[in-house]
């Protein structure tokens, strides 16, 4: 199964080039574009399939073209660029111009908002940065000496609040990366030979994209300014972006829409329209007036559903994530492909044919290998922090009461050495988390209190005392400016970092048991609060006020964990029941759950997949949330291990589980802790397929019929019998070997019946599940 683009429909209203697209954080019915017919205009969204959207309004003042347009992160506002020199921001509610940003001296070229949506950013063909804040005050200008030598085609900040950035891309076929504090160069990227028409920096500012004449993009490493790798698009790029969901990369060429996974580095995507049928259309089939249709701009739904683009006709394309299921061999260079066997049943009685369809190889999915272990608990690992640099470092808290920061060394048996362990708490530290510049660490003890820890001194830096009962959970909201903790004395408390406590959620809409788990959403548009209690209910919090927003109720036994998604659009809820529930938290209403099929004590979503994790009593199960099947069941010999943790005596013997997980930043490694104060370590990898196709007919003999095969594979010949029994069993025999060793190599058999539901089907898949082969 793979995802793939179609074409849903296109929205019409712009009569010049679409130069610009801008859509909303919070994945709402609207977006805006910007064109060359000197307008703006805001869409709603119909998602009908010939008209894909309607004009809610033209937004015009401008008196030349627009080039760019972004979204305020509220949605309130508009902030467009254009080449009469000024900047505009437009209040969409009212539907007009709120405020004129005016000093460049020639044409705006590309528009910014900051995060915090505080500072503006534009650039020009004057070759000048401005920084402005949304008064329309201009408080920096970068000129002159580091500054562009050519026209500043396009400039974005960084989504990276720990070290905050401005990226720009010039036609002096250079990018360069500049300290937000203070304006300076830090960074000069080279490596074009033409001039850049754009830049994309990734959703967590590691890495930006930048494209343009020389038809080839370069990726960089933002924190390390160097360049990674380069993939070619082979016409002019004009634009970039990259999808909020997946570790792909599309482009805007003068051909087509390439989307790359980066991953492979592959084209999974080449998306063209039919641009002579559309050049007809736009000129009533005059040669003379030929107009060339390609693509300027791009952008996705918050979401990563739906990719909208604008072409050179005024058209707004928008396409879709559609879903397909089996093996296009024409298509194989797309992406995936797999080695498949054909095993043939025939009709004949002539020799049957086993005849390979296509010899192949592909990655079919990830998977986790065990890549060693990290030992210097002496009990329960309650709780794993991980830095979101992806630096060589965690901090992981147990229920030896200390806290453990580690030196990430990767080597096979032992991942990690301690390199600090902290001590203070006089009770089980039941949760540790990192702040976003991984200087500091804040636990939660069973004796009560809040601990923030100076991680570079070792030391505590600071107590927060006023839990009546053990702290179970505690966070760190977005910005590190607020902290939240949940106990068992049945209070949510919010506290600065100077250790006040400036709220308490008790009585009323609180929890009327434990409250085992809370966490801030990194939502920062509608910034909540979620926590989860013995009370067996999940509870949303509005954070600027802690009034209850939602109360998500289901669960049928108490509520050990809760876990928000990346986007901060949907939380899942796991405990003694050992089902999960995911929750819708901007709706607040369940969306499905999930038979984890024991009590769940941790859960957390992959970072770069649409993976939900869950630590059971039984293994540590991985979910695709978009199949909502199990990719991955991690168990670890637990027998060994209990007979190493008591020497062999079955009188102690230790009841081993994980208690806690986390991803690292990037999504490669999974830290698990367990019970005997080991954790382990595992790593995604790819894991291979191979889909053995099975053809099935029924003879036509005087008995009423009965199958016929011939089987032969890699290695093995075929040879041929009338299907008996014994034939059957033979064959089968072999064909679990085979797929042993398959299974080592690390393959996954698998077969795939070409005629369902036939006389010969059922009769073979019978048997097939008797020898416990997969189909």
């Amino acid at each position: 199964m793979a995802d793939g683009l179609v074409l849903r429909g296109t929205m019409r209203a712009h009569t010049d080039s679409v130069t610009a697209i801008a859509t909303p954080i919070d994945n709402s019915d609207m977006i805006v574009t910007a064109s060359r017919d000197k307008s703006i205009i805001l869409w709603h969204l119909t998602k009908e399939e010939r008209t894909y959207g309607v004009p809610r309004r033209r937004l015009t003042g401008h008196s030349h073209f627009v080039q760019d347009v972004v979204l305020s992160s509220d949605g309130q506002f508009a902030l467009s660029g254009s080449w009469d020199g000024e900047l505009r921001l437009w209040d969409l509610a009212a539907g007009k111009s709120a405020r004129r940003f005016v000093g460049h001296t020639k044409d705006v070229m590309s528009v910014a908002f900051s995060v915090d949506n505080r500072q503006i950013v534009s650039a020009s063909r004057d070759r000048t940065i401005k920084l402005w804040n949304t008064l329309g005050e201009c408080k920096y200008t970068i000129q002159d000496g580091d500054a562009h030598s050519d026209w500043v085609s396009c400039v974005r900040f960084s989504p990276n609040t720990v070290h905050p950035t401005i990226v720009s891309a010039s036609w002096d076929r250079t990018v360069k990366v500049w300290n937000l504090t203070n304006c300076k160069l830090r960074n000069t990227l080279a490596g074009h030979s033409g001039y850049v028409n754009t830049v994309a920096v990734s959703p967590d500012g590691s890495l930006c994209a930048s494209g343009g004449k020389d038809g080839v993009i370069l990726l960089w490493d933002l924190a390390e300014g160097k360049k990674l790798y380069s993939l070619d698009a082979g016409a002019i790029i004009h634009a970039l972006c990259f999808s909020p969901n997946r570790y792909w990369l599309c482009a805007a060429t003068e051909q087509s829409i390439k989307i790359w996974d980066l991953e492979s580095k592959s084209i999974v995507e080449d998306l063209k329209v039919d641009l002579k049928t559309e050049a007809d259309a736009a000129t009533g089939g005059n040669a003379n007036k030929k107009k060339v249709i390609y693509c300027t701009s791009l952008n996705w739904s918050a979401d990563g559903s739906t990719l909208f683009s604008g072409y050179t006709d005024g058209v707004v394309r928008v396409w879709g994530i559609g879903r397909w299921s089996g093996y296009n061999p024409s298509a194989s260079e797309k992406g995936p492909r797999v080695q498949m066997w054909s095993l043939r049943i025939d009709s004949s009685h002539s020799l049957p044919i086993l005849q390979t369809l296509q010899s192949t190889e592909i990655t079919m999915a990830d998977g986790l290998a065990l890549r060693g272990t990290m030992r210097a608990h002496t009990d329960s690992v309650t709780a794993i922090a991980t830095p979101i640099d992806n630096s060589d470092m965690i901090v992981t808290a147990s229920r030896d009461k200390s806290i453990i920061l580690w030196h990430l060394t990767k080597e096979e048996r032992t991942y990690g050495v301690p390199r600090r362990r902290l001590t203070g708490h006089s009770h089980f530290v039941q949760d540790v988390v990192l702040s976003s510049d991984g200087q500091f660490a804040l636990s939660g003890s069973w004796d009560g209190e809040l601990r923030l820890w100076d991680l570079a001194a070792g030391k505590s830096a600071r107590r927060f005392v006023g839990h009546t009962k053990d702290v179970m959970s505690v966070a760190f909201s977005v910005d590190n400016r607020q902290i939240v903790s949940a106990s068992r004395d049945r209070t949510i408390k919010l506290w600065n970092t100077l250790g006040e406590c400036k709220y308490t959620i008790q009585d009323g809409d609180a929890h009327s048991d434990w409250v085992s788990c809370v966490r801030f959403s990194p939502n920062t548009v509608h910034p909540t609060i979620v926590s989860a209690s013995w009370d067996r209910t999940v509870k949303v919090w509005n954070l600027t006020n802690c009034k209850l927003r939602n109360t998500l109720a289901g669960h049928s036994g108490y509520v050990n964990t809760v876990a928000v998604s990346p986007d901060g659009s949907l939380c899942a809820s796991g405990g003694k029941d050992g089902v999960i529930l995911l929750w819708d938290l901007a709706e607040g209403k369940k969306l499905y759950s999930l038979d984890a099929g024991a009590i769940i004590h941790a859960l957390c979503f992959s970072p770069n997949r649409y993976w939900l994790c869950a630590a059971t009593e039984q293994s540590i199960k991985i979910w695709d949330l978009e199949s909502k099947s199990i990719v991955e069941d991690l168990k670890v010999d637990l027998k060994t291990e209990a007979d190493a943790a008591t020497g062999g005596n079955a009188n102690k013997k230790k009841v081993i589980y994980c208690t806690s997980l986390n991803w690292s930043a990037d999504g490669s490694t999974l830290f698990s802790g367990y019970t005997d104060g080991v954790l382990l370590i595992e790593l995604t990898r790819k894991m291979f397929s191979r889909l053995f196709i099975v053809e099935s007919f029924w003879s036509q003999d005087n008995d009423g019929g009965r199958p016929l095969i011939n089987v032969r594979w890699p290695g093995y010949e075929s040879f041929y019998d009338h299907f008996s029994i014994t034939f059957i069993m033979l064959n089968l025999i072999i064909l679990s070997i085979f797929f042993t060793i398959e299974r080592v190599k690390g393959f996954i058999p698998k077969f795939c019946f070409s005629r369902p539901q036939t006389r010969s089907f059922n009769y073979l898949k019978t048997l097939f599940k008797q020898s416990n082969l997969t189909f």
